[in-house]
């Protein structure tokens, strides 16, 4: 049984974004969320809970944007071009919760030396 999302999880997560990063393919401007984060929190808590409750991942959060990063300047062929994937923020933020789980429950399992 997984924990549960509460919206004030939710809150300080929103809060915390950098909003000075690129936006993925969904994403508003990343500062009125930060803005109005307590005001989302509640419905992304919801959506959070029943999107793991179900084991779905909504579909429109798998979407991402490929942005070409040069490895070296000046970039002279594709080789020298790594792809990076930029994926929903909001996404990214779910996904984080489940680091969180995983994280906890292995964390007394591994050698700190």
């Amino acid at each position: 049984v997984l924990p549960t999302v509460t919206p004030e999880s939710v809150a300080k997560k929103l809060l915390s974004i950098q909003s000075h990063k690129a936006p993925g393919p969904n994403d508003p401007y990343l500062k009125i969320i930060k803005m109005f984060a307590h005001f989302f929190a509640i419905p992304l808590a919801n959506i959070f809970n029943a999107s793991f409750g179900q084991k779905v991942f909504p579909k429109l959060w798998k979407e991402f944007r490929l942005a070409p990063i040069p490895k070296v300047e000046p970039c002279t062929n594709l080789d020298e071009i790594r792809p990076i994937a930029l994926t929903s923020t909001i996404s990214k933020i779910q996904e984080s919760y489940v680091v969180d789980w995983v994280y906890d429950d292995i964390e007394s399992k591994i050698c700190k030396e």
